[in-house]
């Protein structure tokens, strides 16, 4: 990889540690998979299969989903929904993970760009419907890892709808970070404050859960409070656990 190039996870980097390196056994196994598959691989893709352990790390930053091994990115689908044999590659897709107890799909979209999008498929069969799930490849790998941090501080409340006016007061007070689309919700909509990070899992059956995170009580508590006035939050805020609770307790006394 040149040095000058630009590396399209580094904001995802910065937030891991250790920071993940570079392999030269996973850059040679994409070598090999390329000549096999006979597909070029975007940069983006190409980047972040190079970092050692780099599709253990996806497994860790989700819901224990399973990533297709390296070693077997660009072959067809052995079991997809029942047919044996599935060749996504003849239809410009590369299928990169499995939901955890196979609800869903994600597939690259291999347009051409350096950063392709990312589509996903939610019990599709036999149509495979595909949608977009991230804009970019690295902002799927962004908000996975973005997703899970291990923050002991947290409450999650839910609501009927998230209206225009309370996300424009989410927009002027926090960082808004990348929105993802179909899978868990409709759209995954996250922002970063100071103190911790918001997010909302938007569905237009089920309303909106919400999970507000933080490192420490005091962190939590300072975040609560700044979206207190948002929605219904001030009555709907829980737990869940001791933690949570025991912010919730002291700010409604």
């Amino acid at each position: 990889m040149s040095q000058t190039a630009r590396h399209y996870h580094e904001k995802t980097l910065q937030m891991l540690s250790p920071r993940p390196v570079y392999s030269l056994t996973n850059a040679a196994i994409l070598e090999e998979r390329k000549r096999i598959c006979r597909v070029g691989f975007p940069e983006a893709l190409r980047q972040w299969y190079s970092l050692e352990n780099a599709t253990a790390l996806l497994r860790q930053h989700s819901n224990d989903d399973h990533p297709v091994p390296l070693q077997e990115l660009g072959e067809p689908v052995v079991d997809w929904y029942g047919v044996k044999h599935r060749d996504f590659l003849s239809n410009s897709l590369l299928w990169i993970m499995r939901e955890n107890q196979g609800v869903c799909n994600w597939a690259v979209d291999l347009n051409g760009s350096d950063d392709p999008p990312v589509l996903v498929e939610v019990d599709s069969a036999p149509k495979d419907n595909w949608v977009l799930h991230a804009g970019t490849f690295s902002e799927f790998i962004y908000c996975r890892v973005w997703d899970s941090p291990l923050w002991g501080f947290s409450c999650s409340p839910q609501e009927p709808v998230l209206r225009e006016y309370d996300l424009k007061l989410l927009r002027s007070r926090f960082l808004a970070e990348p929105t993802t689309y179909g899978w868990p919700g409709d759209a995954q909509v996250r922002f970063t404050a100071p103190q911790g990070r918001i997010l909302l899992w938007i569905t237009q059956s089920c309303g909106v859960d919400w999970k507000v995170s933080a490192r420490t009580a005091d962190q939590l508590e300072s975040l609560v409070q700044a979206v207190w006035d948002i929605g219904t939050l001030a009555s709907t805020l829980y737990g869940p656990g001791a933690p949570g609770e025991s912010v919730l307790s002291k700010l409604r006394r």
